[in-house]
């Protein structure tokens, strides 16, 4: 037997022990009850000649971004969305057909320069209280008119055609006082009773940021930062409404961060290394990022803090003889999660590791041989079930929620192969509350498709 293939036969069985030393498993469910809405929503995810990939939820759980992407005649990329509300998948943005992603050239050291990065990001972020609002606030009443017309015609019911027309003049009588924050809420409350939603998002494409927004069934997109021949990417979008992204501008690939309201001329350089600096992450509370840079041989992980001063502060938070990559605060801000990627074997191999935010103790592997995913870092679940994480096993055969507290170990209860981006999101829906699970598997045609699960919460171990 080949060295190969005796590698390959260790690491199966390494898998199955792990398997094995699973705490329990966790039952999962199509979580809509309607048999037409699960056919429905399986057609339109599961019958196009497409490979869907990198699904990420919207942060109310109505939408999931993902890329689109086609190998046949004239292929493409796209950003796309799902919208879970209306059974329909729209377009974002095309993307160039030879995108390439930072996947292992960084494992070797070998991106050094900005303008080596060519990924694709996407972030969603909720409605924001920024001040250029209003500029979409005709845009969303105007939707408005249009989705009650069509809720009249198939016979809304009086109460909430009622409340409907309460928003709407409340939203109208603050537009008047230019009030537009308050106007935009009341618009929001009007679309929610019809199934709609607002959602703002951020994303790199071909090298520069856009910011773009979701009204009902319409969106619009805005540039953010175009630098000719400059890369932009990975952006992080905080609840203060800052953008933060790696931009190539110096040639090194450094961190920078786009105030509120600003544009490009006012992007604030916040590292500068000989090195590259990738995966900028804000905190839940928007007061510090977290990253990874590459220095002495691998990629460490550093906190930016104090970003309203001349020269943010930078603490280094791990010093592993791994890779350093993806790193993810949990929902309270209290620990980091990210990948320590060993490469002195042909293939890398990914560990699971957490961190205290605060760097007050060393990392913490919680699990072995786990899939890095493709641009995103470890999922958190949301805080009310504790410090856990789902993630998925080296061989994309496995998805777990580990504990990251107690090492307590719980598979899902799932039959789909070649698995890969991971997202979920908890939902709290008038008859009941779900974890929303999302992710890209290998359908039974070879192409890769988006699969949608759920868990009662009462079946996610409280400790």
């Amino acid at each position: 037997m080949g060295m190969l293939k005796k590698v390959i036969l260790i690491l199966f069985i390494l898998s199955k022990i792990n398997l094995s030393l699973a705490d329990e498993e966790i039952n999962v469910y199509f979580p809509w009850d309607k048999e037409n809405k699960r056919l429905a929503i399986e057609k339109l995810l599961h019958s196009k000649p497409y490979d869907d990939v990198n699904p990420r939820w919207s942060l109310d759980g109505k939408m999931i971004a993902f890329e689109r992407i086609s190998r046949e005649g004239n292929s493409f990329q796209q950003i796309c969305y799902f919208d879970v509300t209306d059974y329909d998948i729209l377009p974002i943005v095309e993307l160039k057909e030879k995108t390439k992603f930072v996947l292992g050239e960084e494992m070797s050291g070998k991106t050094k320069e900005g303008k080596d990065l060519y990924a694709s990001y996407f972030c969603w972020k909720p409605l924001s209280r920024e001040k250029k609002e209003y500029e979409f606030l005709d845009k969303a009443m105007r939707e408005l008119e249009e989705a009650k017309k069509k809720a009249i015609k198939l016979g809304i019911k009086r109460d909430e055609l009622d409340k409907i027309d309460q928003y709407i003049y409340e939203a109208e009588d603050y537009k008047r006082r230019k009030a537009y924050d308050t106007s935009l809420n009341f618009v929001k409350k009007a679309l929610t009773i019809l199934n709609l939603s607002i959602q703002q998002f951020v994303f790199s494409k071909d090298f520069n940021l856009y910011k773009g927004i979701i009204i009902g069934n319409s969106k619009e997109i805005f540039p953010l930062v175009t630098l000719e021949n400059i890369t932009n990417t990975y952006p992080d979008w905080s609840k203060k409404d800052e953008i933060v992204f790696v931009s190539g501008l110096t040639g090194n690939g450094d961190i920078y961060l786009l105030p509120q309201d600003a544009s490009q001329d006012k992007m604030k350089r916040l590292t500068d290394n000989k090195e590259i600096d990738l995966y900028p992450q804000w905190s839940p509370d928007g007061t510090k990022i977290v990253y990874s840079t590459y220095k002495q041989g691998n990629m460490d992980l550093y906190i930016l803090a104090e970003l309203d001063k001349p020269k943010p502060s930078h603490t280094q938070l791990t010093n592993l003889p791994t890779f350093e990559v993806f790193p993810t605060w949990s929902k309270n801000g209290e620990k980091i999660a990210f990948y320590g990627v060993r490469t002195q074997s042909a293939e890398p191999i990914a560990d699971l590791y957490v961190i205290n935010s605060d760097g007050s103790s060393p990392p913490r592997k919680v699990a072995e041989r786990v899939l890095r995913t493709e641009k995103y870092g470890p999922t958190w679940l949301p805080s009310k079930f504790g410090n856990k994480i789902i993630y998925i096993s080296q061989f994309r055969d496995n998805i777990f929620i580990i504990d990251v507290d107690t090492g307590r170990k719980c598979r899902l209860k799932i039959d789909d192969k070649v698995i890969s981006d991971i997202d979920c999101i908890y939902y709290k829906g008038k008859k009941e509350e779900t974890l929303l699970i999302v992710y890209s598997a290998q359908y039974k045609n070879g192409r890769m498709r988006i699969f949608i699960k759920g868990i009662k919460p009462e079946d996610i171990p409280k400790e």
